[in-house]
């Protein structure tokens, strides 16, 4: 048996335990979070009144997902209400992407030209990093409302910007109520720029399902994906957030992104990525903190081996896939962080990136970032207690395992602590 993820803090809140109570004590409440894909498409075309859902080739994607989460996922009673209810959300928002792209179809030409792809794990410094790039008045990033819907219904009035901010906030508010500690590991304001998770999610063929739900074969799927309608599916939603408010480039930032380079660049041709190293020991053990967190909402049956497991698997599988496809391009467009150079000189590691792609960094601009240094660099040094043995790994295993890793990037190793 493996080890039990025990939460200092428990994820069971009380208006979760009394759902969970109630819905174990009703049977009819079973039947209505029955989680069925056919039915939940119906669903989403009659709340819409929209029958367009764009390339159907997310359909083989949502019913591999789906069919994972009824066999394996374990999800409780709140569990699957939350997951019914958000992926009803997705397939609401496609419709009303569609049916945008519809009544506006030269959205869907505009250029979307030299986006920047941060590629980096939590604990790596890539929400600092991104911050930091994002300061440029040049550039153009994702907020966390548009992550979580680029597009509303566009039949309607769209709401104003200070209620989607609330919106926001109200969803970072309650995930941190019921993960406490979420937003120690995994921090990203409210309106400051946000990991393309969100809008990867809308296409069901993403890597950024798995730190949530305990799906095997879905993630097994995932390793011989062609992510070319993933990459297509968020320039779709790129194009329509870039028409309301455009820049000279797009930050753009999420683990996600890992095994998309390949599709990423056919999608946009002049991309450029930037890929951030830690000693994987530091990555691991946080990264399997975080999927203990999401999952714990969800479920009452985590098993901290298979949390080990299943995390170190995936991020090497994620890191091959992305190394490999690098020796398939132009190696300019390529830069390598240390974490450890950009804890030492942020601005050093700013102006570098800039310098290999070619751009230049007027005083203002490092005026900018210099100012966003002092004001986010805590950031760098939130206090995260994770311990490998929990998750029934060691640190000479996981050493083993990345040791390919670690010799080609000459990552150095951290202390532990």
């Amino acid at each position: 048996m493996g080890n039990t993820v025990e939460l200092k803090k428990s994820v069971r809140r009380f208006p979760v335990r009394i759902f969970n109570y109630v819905a174990e004590r009703l049977p009819s409440i079973d039947e209505r979070l029955a989680i069925d894909a056919d039915s939940l498409m119906a669903r989403a075309c009659q709340f819409t009144r929209l029958q367009n859902f764009g390339e159907r080739s997310f359909v083989e994607a949502f019913e591999i997902l789906v069919d994972d989460i009824n066999g394996n996922a374990q999800l409780n009673r709140f569990g699957r209400f939350a997951w019914k209810g958000m992926l009803h959300t997705l397939l609401c928002n496609r419709l009303y992407m569609e049916e945008k792209l519809r009544l506006e179809p030269a959205i869907a030409k505009r250029q979307i030209a030299s986006p920047i792809f941060v590629l980096g794990f939590p604990r790596t410094g890539s929400t600092f990093l991104h911050t930091l790039l994002a300061c440029d008045p040049a550039a153009r990033y994702l907020s966390a409302a548009e992550s979580m819907r680029a597009q509303g219904d566009p039949r309607r009035r769209p709401l104003p910007g200070t209620l989607q901010r609330l919106n926001a906030r109200w969803g970072f508010a309650l995930l941190d109520y019921l993960a406490p500690g979420f937003k120690t590991i995994h921090a990203e304001p409210v309106d400051g720029p946000a990991e393309c998770g969100g809008l990867l999610l809308h296409s069901f063929a993403t890597a950024a399902f798995l730190p949530s739900l305990n799906v095997p074969q879905y993630a097994q799927w995932l390793k011989t994906l062609d992510y070319g309608p993933t990459a297509r599916y968020h320039r779709h939603q790129l194009c329509v957030l870039d028409a309301l408010h455009s820049g000279s480039h797009w930050v753009l930032k999420s683990p996600a992104h890992l095994p998309m380079i390949d599709a990423l660049i056919k999608t946009y041709p002049d991309a450029r990525f930037v890929f951030l190293h830690r000693d994987a020991v530091k990555v691991v053990a946080s990264f399997c903190s975080l999927v203990g967190l999401t999952r714990g909402i969800y479920s009452d049956a985590l098993d901290g081996s298979q949390i080990g497991q299943q995390t170190a698997d995936t991020l090497g599988d994620l890191l091959r896939r992305a190394l490999d496809a690098r020796q398939r391009h132009d190696p300019r467009r390529f830069v390598d962080v240390q974490y450890a150079d950009l804890v030492a000189d942020p601005l050093g590691a700013v102006s570098g990136i800039y310098r290999q792609f070619g751009w230049t960094m007027p005083p203002a601009r490092e005026a900018r970032v210099r100012n966003r240094v002092e004001t986010t660099r805590n950031g760098l040094h939130t206090r995260h207690r994770y311990e490998l043995t929990q998750f029934g790994l060691s640190r000479q295993r996981v050493q083993e395992q990345f040791d390919w890793y670690s010799k080609a990037f000459e990552i150095p190793e951290e202390k532990t602590g």
